[in-house]
């Protein structure tokens, strides 16, 4: 792993950030997440590789870490992400971090049927054009694409996870590569309500079959997960409190938990996320 660009990441971004959707993320709401004292924004979804969700977040603030999360590799060639990230001048590039994945079979045809080779190909690409490795990250789930992450980049970031497998990543990569689960919090009024979102949260991953295989592995059945979520499923990934949930990643091995609040509205998004910081404390 070179040093670099991404070397300081680690300390900058602190041990929790936000996950939002890159569609709700204005620079008004970048600049709030900064001054509650998360360490990181992480912009959901599929991220233009031209990165022109990451200049407006980075004009509104003032040190906080943007995290593409992620970048599509099919959508996104290597070329158009390298010319868009040595645009920004050094002091920025201090401050991102280059998400990429292979997206979703399911969405993205024939061509995603070899998220591994294909990616390290990308990366490739990106090694010809100076794309520091440090200033990368891999969103994986299972273990070869965790591997390349620790190989290719500065490390991985989970989605959907427990900590139990934030354990078991960090056993696998060992030390020094970043491991960044995302643990999605219910910001509900009630328990019914609760339970009711946060099935149909996952009831959209469940029809992937990357997800699908990754609560495969981390031990639900396919009964679990066969008309809907289960009730231990929704237990296992999705959290009521969500500072209690994210300090149990960070003694599981995380360096950083990138926190995505599911609620009825954007103004209750927020209102979680200033919540969680005084949680947090921070």
């Amino acid at each position: 792993m070179d040093s670099g660009v991404g070397s300081g990441f680690k300390q900058r971004i602190g041990n929790f950030g936000v996950w939002l959707p890159g569609k709700m993320i204005t620079p008004e709401i970048a600049s709030e997440i900064e001054d509650l004292g998360f360490g990181a924004i992480w912009i959901g979804g599929s991220t233009p590789g031209d990165l022109t969700a990451v200049r407006p977040l980075i004009a509104a603030t003032t040190s906080i870490g943007i995290v593409t999360a992620v970048i599509n590799i099919w959508k996104s060639p290597a070329s158009e992400v390298a010319s868009a990230f040595f645009e920004l001048p050094e002091e920025d590039r201090q401050r991102v971090l280059l998400g990429f994945g292979p997206g979703h079979a399911e969405r993205a045809g024939h061509v995603a049927t070899r998220p591994y080779s294909s990616l390290f190909t990308y990366f490739d690409e990106l090694d010809s054009y100076g794309v520091p490795t440090a200033s990368r990250i891999v969103g994986a789930l299972g273990p070869r694409l965790l591997q390349l992450g620790a190989a290719r980049a500065a490390g991985v970031h989970t989605f959907l996870s427990t900590p139990k497998h934030t354990r078991e990543v960090r056993e696998l990569l060992g030390p020094i590569p970043l491991v960044v689960p995302e643990q999605t919090v219910m910001f509900a009024p009630d328990k019914i309500a609760a339970s009711s979102m946060s099935r149909d949260f996952l009831a959209s991953y469940l029809t992937l079959s990357n997800f699908r295989n990754h609560f495969l592995r981390l031990g639900f059945s396919e009964p679990e997960l066969d008309g809907g979520a289960s009730d231990t499923l929704v237990k296992a990934i999705v959290a009521r409190d969500g500072a209690d949930s994210a300090r149990l990643h960070l003694a599981a091995g995380a360096d950083h938990v990138a926190l995505q609040i599911v609620a009825t509205s954007q103004a209750a998004v927020m209102e979680g996320y200033r919540q969680l910081a005084k949680s947090l404390n921070l």
